[in-house]
């Protein structure tokens, strides 16, 4: 600052108070905490006026006639030597030498682990194997020096081995786990999270352990999480080998999944025909959302719209819950896109009977705004994919986007993303990337977490990865809705995964290859992974993935293409992550 230039400074830091006491009148940007999109306006000000700003502020700087202290000049602070104790220094170099060497050993113990004696083993009873169920007209595919090349190569053996090495550890904890007593509640309570413990870390014998799992929840009724169980035994297995189906469609609707137990008796009934029942749940429930039923005239009990136009570019559609502590910050990010200065963007709000102040919140930020906008509150709650229909019967805009107050957009996303749609008639659905990241309870940046990386995207890749098509940091045509239909209402966690099942194999999506898009993961948030959503996840996602559902979605593809589909399930990246997944199961 002192040097001449210009700087912004975070609230929290103490320097500001030394500044305002003794450096008066110097202009510095400060970053509130509490709303970081406040000081954009002065740092875009500030560099559209560099110039004439770092002349008055050296202007101020030369005002102040300050001079270093006479016993410590400026031009002797690099040249002085510290007063630390050079023993000290010496010690904590030898400690961290210590620690890197350590590390270092480390990394290649497991090789180490492995003489190369055991190498040959190994290989040798491969190769073995190999040469006993070839084929013949193959030979020269299996020669044994192309195949140890491409063996030790692709670190096979390192991994073969650190597999057999899990194992092992697998099966002593398995037989401690199972000799767990079962005397009291308490203790089965402990035998139960010991074997979530196991299911977590090993991909052995997973049908036993939630076998077990469920059946110890089922004693603690806790019946979701045994329902959860009981479905992934059978799904996994694909048919219903122990015959639990009766019990998992009872418990289903005991806990008003009739949908979802509709649903598991056409996939895994027995003496039905499988393909041709969940066909019919298919088509039929495309056709049923054709024509939504939603009332949007008389139940809401605050009604406040803003708007002075009939028509916008963009709608942004955001349903609220237990959301005034965020709402400042989300109306703040917002109010910076650069369709609503181009005044081509309007916001819509659907409040389900938050028990929070989340309007007052609302009415205080409006004041201050121009943004066209409409708040609707109903007296009841609802699920959010009929809180976001309400918002699409509201909206005037050519494009719709989603967002939740822990979801934000860079300023130029919406005119990035409307941009494609308007050059592109044949495309109804862009998505661009999109960063997670840790913040603190004001939503205040802490680090970087993890991307969705959607490079390479193509449009069937959501059939195995759907966080592929996403909300955040996309936009898509309205009138998708007046060609499809609406949301489904009656899912809890899993309607936008239906929607886009739904919809995916009549429509065009686009990747954008910029990352435009937020998610804000505060101390307080949520996961969606939950028993719910994997309950409601039979009939938005698996339901898609049975020989029905290839027929629902690829009927009019290229059998080539549905093919080569086929094979990248077998070895592709999913979008959260870098390393190669699988579909084998």
């Amino acid at each position: 600052l002192l040097s001449g230039g210009p700087v912004a400074i975070g609230s929290g830091a103490g320097v500001i108070d030394f500044i305002n006491e003794q450096l008066k009148d110097i202009p510095y940007i400060i970053i509130e905490k509490e709303n970081i999109f406040s000081c954009l306006k002065p740092i875009t000000n500030l560099l559209l006026n560099y110039d004439k700003y770092r002349v008055n502020l050296i202007e101020k700087i030369n005002d102040l006639k300050l001079e270093p202290p006479k016993y410590f000049p400026f031009e002797q602070i690099y040249k002085k030597p510290g007063n630390f104790n050079q023993y000290t220094v010496k010690i904590l170099e030898d400690i961290y030498n210590n620690l890197e060497n350590i590390q270092k050993k480390n990394n290649s113990i497991f090789l180490k682990m492995i003489n190369l004696s055991s190498k040959y083993k190994l290989v040798h009873r491969v190769l073995t194997l190999i040469k006993k169920v070839r084929d013949k007209s193959h030979k020269d595919l299996f020669r044994k020096i192309v195949f140890l090349r491409m063996f030790l190569q692709k670190n096979y053996l390192a991994k073969t081995i650190y597999h057999i090495l899990r194992t092992k550890g697998f099966i002593k904890k398995i037989k401690t786990v199972h000799n767990l007593s079962e005397y009291n509640i308490n203790c089965i309570k402990e035998k139960l999270s010991k074997y979530f413990s196991i299911s977590d870390f090993y991909n052995y014998c997973r049908i036993n352990n939630w076998k077990e799992i469920a059946r110890l929840a089922r004693y603690l009724e806790n019946s979701l999480i045994s329902l959860v169980y009981d479905l992934r035994i059978i799904r996994l297995l694909g048919h219903d080998k122990f015959n639990r189906l009766d019990l998992v469609i009872l418990e289903l609707k005991k806990h008003g999944f009739n949908k979802e137990a509709e649903v598991a008796l056409a996939m895994y009934g027995k003496e039905i025909d499988n393909e041709a029942e969940c066909l019919d749940l298919l088509n039929n429930e495309y056709k049923d959302h054709l024509k939504p039923n939603i009332n949007i005239n008389n139940d809401y009990i605050i009604f406040n719209d803003s708007r002075k136009k009939n028509h916008y570019r963009v709608s942004i559609i955001v349903s609220l819950y237990n959301a005034a502590d965020k709402l400042p910050l989300f109306l703040s990010s917002i109010e910076q896109q650069t369709l609503f200065q181009k005044e081509e963007l309007e916001l819509i709000f659907v409040e389900t009977a938050s028990p929070l102040n989340d309007y007052e919140v609302f009415k205080s930020f409006k004041k201050a705004s121009d943004i066209p906008m409409v708040y609707a509150k109903i007296s009841k709650r609802e699920t959010i994919q009929s809180a976001w229909n309400r918002g699409i019967s509201l909206s005037r805009g050519e494009y719709l986007s989603f967002l939740g107050v822990d979801e934000m957009i860079f300023p130029e996303t919406l005119e990035i993303l409307a941009k494609e749609l308007d050059n592109y008639s044949d495309i109804d659905w862009v998505q661009a990337n999109s960063i997670v990241t840790e913040v603190d309870e004001y939503g205040t940046w802490k680090k970087d977490i993890m991307t969705y990386d959607r490079t390479g995207y193509k449009q069937e890749l959501v059939y195995l990865d759907t966080c592929y098509l996403s909300w955040v940091g996309a936009l898509y045509r309205k009138n998708i809705h007046d060609r499809f239909g609406y949301y489904d209402p009656t899912f809890r966690a899993a309607g936008d995964t239906e929607f886009k099942n739904r919809i995916l194999p009549y429509i065009k999506t686009k990747h954008i290859p910029k990352t435009l898009g937020i998610f804000l993961n505060y101390p307080d948030g949520q996961t969606t992974c939950s028993p719910l959503a994997e309950i409601e996840d039979l009939r938005a996602w698996y339901l898609h993935r049975t020989l029905a559902g290839v027929e629902y979605a690829f009927s009019n593809y290229n059998l080539e293409d549905l093919e080569n589909l086929f094979m990248k399930s077998l070895n592709y990246r999913k979008s959260f992550v870098e390393h190669i997944s699988t579909d084998i199961d």
